[in-house]
C-alpha cells in the first residue's frame, strides 16, 4: 500500500528519490494520487499519454477525467514499467 502522506519519486532511470530532494523544478510525466482503494494515474506529458495508449488497456468504466483507476497493487509495476521507459512517476 501506498502512504498518502510521504512522496515517491521514481527518476527517469526507475530510482526511487525522496519527493523533496527530486521534484524541485523537475516536470514528471506521470502523477498518481491515491483514492480510497484505488490510484488514480494521471498521464501528464504527450510521451505519457502515449506510452499510455501503447502500453495499458483502459476500460471505459476505467478513465476518470483526465486519469485511470488502477489496483493500488499494480502501481509499482507501471512505475517500473514507466521508468524503463525513460519517463518519470511521482505520487500526488
Amino acid at each position: 500500500m501506498i502512504s498518502e502522506s510521504k512522496r515517491t519519486l521514481i527518476n527517469s532511470s526507475g530510482t526511487m528519490l525522496s519527493g523533496e530532494i527530486a521534484s524541485a523544478g523537475s516536470n514528471m510525466d506521470f502523477t498518481y494520487k491515491t483514492e480510497f482503494s484505488e490510484i488514480i494515474l494521471i498521464p501528464e506529458s504527450d510521451r505519457a499519454k502515449q506510452w499510455t495508449l501503447d502500453n495499458l488497456r483502459v476500460k471505459d468504466w476505467q478513465t476518470v477525467l483526465r486519469g485511470i483507476r488502477i489496483d493500488q497493487e499494480m502501481i509499482h509495476d507501471i512505475a517500473d514499467a514507466v521508468g524503463a521507459c525513460g519517463l518519470s512517476i511521482e505520487s500526488d
